[in-house]
């Protein structure tokens, strides 16, 4: 086999069988049908005719599967070939007497380092300013509010009002539209248009007319741009209740006194700037070294990263009670102009992936047994398992190999960024 190399990183190369040595490998495979069960037949009776005319393509599918595990994996061996995704057939001509593929493999772009050390890139320097910090104990005294019924009768901006409503369109109730004893927090923004606002001011007890419009980006496409009408009423009045912001609500967050607090806020808000200004800094060296690397990006590579992403995406919206579909049409866009958007991101991430991995090769960097180990025993603890636990759930799903893969690399590439933070 002659491999010929193409642009963006792949390779090319032809595989012939035939002759006696592809005459032994077909009648092999042949054989392993012969006591399939075909109509009109009995068990183990099949003419050979029959049979390949049958499960003509199961039996290339597994003519191709053998060829390809001894020849391709030779293949790998003999030309050390680091394949990036998986094989491509590009045209196949097979019949009884020969198999002829031509096929094509993304593998490991050639490319030069640039200088990775000694760049010389400092994390910006970080300090906590006392606003900062009251900002944050505001925002905690905000976080504990409770809600406690009230003898107010009616009702006013922060109070949870409890309701009754049915909406209409055009006089026509419509699904999704009606609920009892709903709380509501007045002022929250949950509902659409002005509903919350048409309740300030009702009295317990009150019934009336809630006037909105749906936007025109509204989820629902029978809403879309819509007016409505909820009859509403009001049954009960929740007011809210702020704790006082003294040494006993800074006991019920963990800490002695204020004081204390003070400073575990600070020093909390301190660590997390400066988890950020490293992330940062380790970004901009990472950013110095791909920009500086000339390399052709497999675009299959590309292509799996961006699918990867909207995968990602898509998961993030169905937690949300979207569809990845709704959303297009909601924001006007098509999964094309989204795969474009993405495009040059992920082109870059693929790029900066291969380079930090040469890298490792360079620096002899790699996850050892005690590391694998000892993180996937500290991931299974989070989960409540051990171990064997957590692989016998896995397996249930078949997704053994793919979460382990998953941490072995999220080691590989954070032991790779320490390299470069130490390095730099």
């Amino acid at each position: 086999m002659k491999l010929e190399k193409l642009a963006g990183s792949e390779v090319a190369f032809e595989i012939l069988k035939e002759g006696q040595e592809y005459k032994t490998l077909r009648e092999s495979i042949l054989s392993k049908f012969k006591n399939v069960k075909v109509d009109g037949f009995r068990k183990g009776h099949v003419p050979a005719d029959v049979i390949e005319k049958t499960f003509k393509t199961e039996i290339r599918d597994e003519l191709i599967n053998e060829v390809l595990k001894t020849e391709y994996t030779a293949l790998i061996r003999e030309e050390k070939l680091r394949p990036v995704a998986d094989l491509q057939i590009v045209s196949l001509d097979y019949d009884e007497e020969k198999l002829k593929m031509s096929l094509k493999v993304a593998v490991f772009p050639e490319f030069e380092l640039p200088k990775y050390k000694g760049l010389d890139i400092k994390t910006e320097e970080v300090t906590v300013t006392d606003e900062e910090v009251e900002n944050e104990i505001n925002n905690m005294v905000k976080r504990a509010k409770r809600f406690e019924k009230t003898e107010r009768e009616v009702a006013q901006n922060g109070d949870i009002a409890v309701i009754n409503f049915e909406g209409f369109v055009d006089g026509v109730a419509f699904d999704g539209g009606k609920a009892e004893n709903h709380r509501l927090e007045l002022g929250s923004k949950t509902f659409i248009d002005t509903f919350e606002e048409q309740i300030i001011g009702k009295k317990l007890g009150e019934e009336f007319d809630v006037n909105v419009k749906f936007p025109e980006e509204y989820h629902a496409e029978n809403l879309k741009g819509k007016e409505a009408v909820f009859k509403v009423k009001l049954n009960e009045l929740e007011e809210p209740k702020t704790p006082e912001l003294n040494d006993d609500f800074a006991k019920s967050a963990g800490s002695d006194s204020l004081e204390d607090l003070r400073k575990a806020i600070k020093g909390n808000i301190l660590s997390n700037k400066e988890n950020q200004a490293t992330n940062k800094r380790l970004q901009t060296i990472v950013e110095t070294i791909t920009d500086a690397t000339t390399m052709e990006v497999p675009a299959i590579t590309v292509d799996q990263e961006i699918n990867a992403q909207i995968d990602r995406f898509a998961q993030t919206l169905q937690m949300q009670g979207m569809n990845l579909e709704a959303y297009l049409q909601m924001t006007e866009q098509t999964v094309d102009k989204m795969r474009e958007d993405l495009r040059e991101k992920a082109e870059k991430g693929v790029k900066s992936s291969f380079i930090l991995s040469k890298i490792a090769e360079t620096e002899a960097i790699e996850v050892t047994e005690a590391e694998f180990d000892a993180e996937l025993e500290r991931v299974a603890g989070m989960y409540g398992m051990t171990v064997d636990q957590l692989t016998v759930e896995l397996q249930k799903t078949d997704g053994v190999n793919r979460f382990f893969g998953q941490i072995n690399s999220q080691l590989f590439f954070a032991k790779v960024n320490e390299f470069l933070l130490s390095n730099n």
